[in-house]
């Protein structure tokens, strides 16, 4: 009975509640916020018709490696946890609850007060690391786990975020988002507890999805499943806001305005030949992962769904790349590039190593999958 009951909640009943909330939210949105006549309409659709390509491998990967219903609850988990978290953080940043308020310009689509995109892109990172880690460590812990994944999402927001706050700087189109100017510290015009925020963010629904739905015994024993994930996504929402204070705060008084390497004031330095080299550095690793992932896909036919795991991870990091190859032609002498590349050799020799070991022969069931139940596949 119950298991009828999860297959329509994550078939009709949920997708169902998202589909009304970003009608509502978007219908809201551009009716209180105008689209500018000045600006085309495909422009800010852009970026919605990025994410959905973007994720669209990467859920289909996410069906095939976890079971249909343990891939939907996880797609699910993300998108609301970290939609609501972000719509929720960029609300009580405007009453000035936060001090660091920031905002989105660009989206088409709205999920309550952000982009729908940004719920969507999130899923992106926070897959693809759940299941690398997954792989690489099938029995670690659940606080391992999410640790880990944290500290890969600090890898990537290392690479991403100062590229596309500053994208405004070296084209016509304005920042994806844009940060309220205070005497926060900032890296790159970051502010610090920013990055803090992407590692307890991924860690936090990483954890609370695997106390709560990554393994069908603890589904079982609870006596009810769904009351429990959500009463553990909104102590986590609680948790995560009240601890990022705290840490802004403490930042705000230890290092008062702060501003490591802002990007404008180096323009005038030539771009040198190991700044140049460092640029190959990604594009090749991406190569590498994907002939990796096509050599080992001929070699196993349980391996091809891989290739779409590759795709969908390195299209977001190429559309980034060009953001910080044009920031650091345009001011060569910042420290962009040596910041942005050494982050991610972590998760791309993650996905290396994932690629070239042997293959797991372990095929999905509808409620559970051997390959993140180390629980079911012993027993």
């Amino acid at each position: 009975m119950f298991e009828i009951q999860l297959k329509r909640l994550v078939k009709i009943y949920i997708p169902l509640t998202l589909a009304i909330i970003v009608l509502s939210s978007t219908i809201y949105h551009h009716l209180t916020i105008p689209i500018p006549s000045s600006v085309p309409l495909i422009t800010f659709l852009t970026y919605d018709i990025l994410v959905v390509l973007f994720v669209a491998p990467l859920l289909y990967h996410c069906l095939k490696a976890m079971g249909t219903v343990p891939g939907l609850l996880f797609f699910f988990t993300v998108s609301f946890f970290v939609g609501g978290l972000e719509a929720l953080w960029v609300f009580l940043g405007k009453l000035g609850i936060l001090g660091d308020a920031y905002d989105y310009s660009m989206g088409g689509l709205w999920f309550l007060g952000i982009p729908f995109y940004i719920a969507l892109g999130w899923f992106i990172w926070v897959y693809v690391f759940y299941f690398l880690v997954k792989q690489l460590w099938p029995q670690a812990s659940s606080v391992k786990v999410a640790c880990l994944c944290g500290l890969l999402a600090l890898c990537i927001d290392i690479w991403m975020d100062p590229a596309v706050v500053n994208s405004s700087l070296v084209s016509d189109s304005p920042n994806v988002w844009n940060w309220a100017q205070t005497n926060a510290p900032k890296i790159l015009t970051v502010p610090l507890y920013n990055f803090i925020g992407w590692f307890l963010t991924t860690a936090t629904v990483v954890y609370v999805y695997e106390i709560s739905w990554a393994r069908v015994k603890t589904i079982y024993q609870a006596s009810h499943p769904f009351r429990q994930i959500f009463t553990r996504l909104a102590a986590g929402w609680i948790i995560f806001v009240v601890g990022t204070k705290i840490i802004q705060i403490a930042l705000d008084l230890l290092l008062p305005n702060l501003n490591l390497w802002p990007l404008g004031l180096d323009a005038g330095e030539r771009l040198t030949v190991v700044k140049i080299a460092l640029l190959v550095i990604v594009p090749v690793l991406i190569a590498t992962c994907l002939v990796a992932a096509i050599r080992r896909a001929l070699r196993e036919k349980e391996s091809r769904k891989d290739i779409w795991l590759v795709l969908g991870f390195a299209a977001p990091l190429g559309v980034n790349l060009q953001m910080v190859y044009a920031l650091q032609l345009a001011f060569p002498g910042t420290f962009l590039i040596y910041l942005v590349v050494f982050p991610l050799l972590l998760p791309l020799g993650m996905l290396w190593r994932y690629l070239t070991r042997p293959v797991q022969t372990s095929a999905p069931d509808e409620v559970s999958s051997a390959i993140f139940d180390p629980e079911r596949a012993a027993g």
